[in-house]
């Protein structure tokens, strides 16, 4: 039986970070926003980065890393706003999670849990710039 497909240790990385962000009352969402660009930019920059498609001169682009989304949702009677954000390939899933595999990948310095790790490694910072702007209310 094929196993499912899904995102392992990222409950506990984004369940920190919520529980960290559930102290916070946003009043604005300037930090959110500069919050995904550092998760997006740090995916592009630190290890692992996005994997992608074939490895040749000249080439920057890759379907994984042209999928990326992401969403701004928000709540009126509540006042509560959020994001979600990734991957929209249909592959990316399986991309994310091939741990402990013997693959040789194609982008220098790419390779499994991109996105965790980038959540991961920035959430300090994610939390700091989302508290600035509640401070400032943008």
């Amino acid at each position: 039986m094929a196993k499912k497909a899904g995102l392992v240790g990222i409950e506990s990385v984004t369940a920190g970070l919520n529980k960290e962000l559930g102290k916070l009352t946003i009043r604005g969402v300037e930090g959110i926003y500069r919050s995904i660009i550092v998760i997006r930019s740090s995916m592009e920059t630190t290890p692992p980065l996005v994997p992608m498609g074939k490895n040749r001169p000249g080439y920057t682009g890759g379907h994984l890393r042209s999928s990326w989304f992401q969403e701004f949702l928000s709540n009126a009677k509540t006042g509560q706003i959020g994001v979600v954000f990734g991957f929209t390939a249909n592959y990316a899933v399986y991309v994310h999670e091939m741990v402990g595999e013997q693959i040789t990948w194609s982008r220098v310095g790419s390779g499994p849990k991109f996105l965790q790790s980038a959540v991961k490694r920035n959430s300090k910072e994610i939390v700091r710039l989302i508290a600035t702007s509640m401070k400032t209310g943008k």
